[in-house]
């Protein structure tokens, strides 16, 4: 399955966890201090845009200590 596909259903459950948190008022928006409204669907393609850049950023992080490494390695040799 690809990467991206595989973010669909977590952003999706990241949707609904939101909806039941401004539900509960563990937060509120500020549109919804008067009363209560589900949040927007375009909220689901926010947090998939957050993943995919967290995501991509771990990766070039994880990328850039491997070369680090091996760098201090063969500068030992």
């Amino acid at each position: 399955m690809p990467l991206v596909v595989a973010f669909g259903p977590i952003t999706l459950v990241i949707w609904l966890a939101e909806n039941v948190a401004t539900y509960t008022k563990v937060w509120l928006y500020p549109n919804q201090s008067a009363s209560w409204h589900m949040v927007g669907i375009e909220k689901i393609g926010s947090w998939l845009l957050l993943m995919i850049i967290s995501f991509i950023m771990i990766e070039l992080l994880n990328r850039w200590r491997q070369r680090q490494s091996l760098d201090a390695s063969s500068c030992r040799d």
